[in-house]
């Protein structure tokens, strides 16, 4: 969790850099459906820091994880690419899409651990 917020904060300050303002693409993924591929997205990347695998291997895997996820919403990466572009360039909008994914991860989470006790 503590990695997701760091990963927040670096979109954040790495959106504040450049004043260059992107324009809204016309493939922009709505809101609720970008944070239900970054949640996604998360989950498989966390999958990834904890893989004992090699970095190299890691990595494949990683990708092709996203490829999978973008490919089960029905999202080209051009479209989550410049969505995600789009979005990093609106600091407010950006940090209430990753609270949705912080709370519906943590939500996920609580699911798991109430299954698992029952």
């Amino acid at each position: 969790m503590k990695q997701l917020i760091a990963y927040t904060l670096l979109l954040l300050l790495c959106a504040c850099e450049e004043n260059k303002e992107v324009k809204q693409p016309t493939n922009l993924i709505h809101q609720e459906l970008f944070i239900d591929v970054l949640s996604e997205i998360q989950i498989a990347e966390s999958a990834y820091l904890k893989s004992t695998d090699k970095p190299k291997k890691k990595k494949e895997r990683l990708a092709l994880d996203t490829k999978a996820i973008l490919a089960e919403f029905n999202i080209e990466a051009t479209a989550f690419d410049s969505s995600m572009l789009y979005y990093q360039q609106k600091p407010a909008v950006m940090l209430a899409i990753y609270d949705s994914v912080i709370v519906r991860l943590e939500n996920k989470l609580s699911n798991m651990e109430n299954n698992k006790a029952n």
